[in-house]
């Protein structure tokens, strides 16, 4: 089961009601008011709670457009707790909406690669992590790839790698699809604890590793 955001208080979620919709409160399709949420500079403890109740509002279409405005807001901290929310949300469409959100803010993704178990396919993986600026534990059982994401991509639907002019992510739901130098492909979804998890395949043939990306800190 996914993780619960906090209870709704019921005092502010009323107060943003009235004035998204400049009467009583009571329609499920009223959106809140992101001025209320949005306001004033740096977030304090206070404001980043509203964020978290205002998406956890009863309506999902308000859900996914508070995730919105928040996203555009450009508030570092809000953004951190709505994404931190929303990945861990139970409302499939607030993952996805949070997911693409987090692509479009670029950054650094990490790539964690399993090489425990001992096959041509995790040789061919470690292959692909020292050829491409990747690193490998000490012991061997783990690789790690720095992904570090550029602009999205509209002919092909996709947000490309920022140093090289292909696709790293695109996304189909809440599935992923990875994209790399050395014909790596791999398939993601996102679990409960806001990681995407699944697997890589290096060369186009054999068994895929497992591989997972955390997005939520």
């Amino acid at each position: 089961m996914r993780k619960r955001t906090a209870v709704l208080a019921a005092s502010v979620m009323v107060g943003l009601a009235v004035m998204a919709c400049g009467g009583p409160a009571g329609a499920q399709s009223a959106k809140p008011s992101l001025d209320a949420i949005l306001k004033g500079g740096a977030a304090g403890a206070d404001d980043l709670r509203k964020i978290e109740e205002s998406l956890s509002f009863p309506d999902p279409d308000t859900r996914i457009a508070t995730l919105n405005a928040i996203l555009a807001s450009g508030e570092p901290s809000y953004i951190a707790k709505a994404m931190e929310v929303s990945l861990l949300s139970d409302d499939p469409r607030l993952r996805e909406t949070a997911l693409r959100g987090k692509f479009e803010t670029g950054g650094n993704y990490r790539v964690e690669v399993d090489l425990s178990e001992s096959s041509k396919e995790t040789t061919d993986a470690a292959g692909w992590l020292r050829q491409n600026g990747g690193s490998i534990s000490t012991d061997g059982a783990s690789g790690l790839m720095n992904v570090p994401l550029g602009e999205y991509y509209e002919a092909s639907h996709c947000w490309r790698h920022l140093s090289w002019n292909r696709c790293a992510f695109s996304l189909a739901g809440e599935q992923v699809f990875f994209s790399s130098r050395s014909n790596a492909e791999g398939q993601l979804r996102l679990d409960e604890t806001g990681t995407l998890v699944g697997s890589l395949l290096v060369g186009g043939k054999g068994t895929p590793v497992p591989i997972r990306i955390p997005l939520v800190q």
